[in-house]
């Protein structure tokens, strides 16, 4: 952490109301508004501590997407809810102007990533946060930016989960993360504004563009050291058949977890949350699977195989597989 963030102030969620769009979204109850300074900005981030709060909080940062707010991402994703369930902090960061600066443009732009390390230490003076249990999900624009604090921040996050949201493709070879850390990518095939195959985002370009689902998973599979070509997979049980959508989980293991949700007919959706747009618009919404849940479930899989084998390769400076001599 760099310290350059200072809470200024804390206050409870009757204070703020934000808007979403065309509608005002209020946090939640027991949710706070957090004002910080960094980069000389007054920033905001609203927290959300679990109602029994006690030592070695995990903590799952949510950011939401392009022309989005944090009260938006927390109505729409139901984290708060699930951090209550299952003891965790929630942390909504505000971007400036709704956007985050992911990479696709500049990757030597750190402003939003300095933001993001003073919210850490915020966190850090006010709760008793696990330092080994630090996770970033986000949508669109939020999850190609969890790729990005990946790169930027190495040892910082366990985990991370993109939601329709890839490796940010500024044209030039940039991205080679320093550090594994358990990586669930959620995608839909027929996403029109982030597409599965890589490309300009957008309904019209000229927002940069991204790697395709593929070739991330590959760059994700060769940090973490997933050498087996034969992924774990399971079918999502069909829970809305009307959705015309079907998601198929893989999971690679390796130094750390790959998993990838490949939402086949999906959309730009959360999964599990609402069809905010028409399908010709965003595409389909998929209701097979609530993303926040399952998100939480594999961090927390992953972070059990994790404690039951701590040993095992590392990865070398190069990328490669250290086995310390053994064959």
């Amino acid at each position: 952490m760099t310290g350059k963030g200072k809470l200024s102030v804390v206050t409870l969620l009757t204070a703020l109301t934000l808007s979403c769009g065309a509608s005002a979204v209020r946090p939640q109850d027991g949710t706070e508004v957090w004002s910080l300074v960094s980069g000389g900005e007054e920033r905001m981030v609203l927290v959300h501590p679990p109602a029994t709060a006690g030592e070695d909080l995990p903590v799952l940062l949510i950011f939401h997407g392009g022309y989005g707010t944090a009260a938006g991402a927390e109505s729409s994703y139901g984290m708060s809810f699930l951090a209550d369930d299952m003891g965790f902090v929630a942390v909504y960061p505000q971007g400036l102007d709704r956007h985050w600066n992911d990479g696709r443009i500049d990757p030597d732009d750190l402003s939003d990533v300095v933001f993001v390390e003073a919210v850490l230490d915020s966190l850090a003076s006010r709760f008793q946060v696990d330092g080994e249990r630090i996770y970033a999900t986000g949508m669109s624009n939020g999850g190609i930016f969890c790729h990005f604090l990946a790169q930027t921040l190495p040892g910082t996050f366990a985990g991370i989960a993109p939601v329709c949201g890839g490796i940010a493709d500024p044209g030039f070879d940039w991205f080679d993360p320093a550090e594994p850390l358990d990586v669930l990518i959620i995608q839909g095939t027929d996403d029109p504004l982030v597409p599965y195959s890589g490309g300009e985002i957008g309904f019209r370009g000229g927002r940069g563009s991204v790697l395709g689902t593929p070739e991330a998973v590959r760059i994700w599979r060769g940090v973490n050291g997933c050498l087996d070509d034969n992924p774990t997979t399971a079918n999502l049980p069909q829970a809305s058949p009307e959705d015309r959508c079907n998601a198929v989980y893989y999971l690679y293991h390796g130094i750390r977890d790959v998993g990838l949700v490949n939402i086949e007919g999906g959309g730009h959706v959360w999964p599990g949350g609402e069809q905010y747009l028409p399908v010709r618009v965003i595409g389909r919404a998929c209701g097979d699977f609530q993303a926040g849940p399952f998100i939480w479930r594999f961090f927390q899989e992953a972070h059990e195989r994790k404690t039951e084998s701590p040993g095992g390769p590392e990865r070398s400076s190069t990328g490669s597989m250290d086995t310390g001599g053994r064959t």
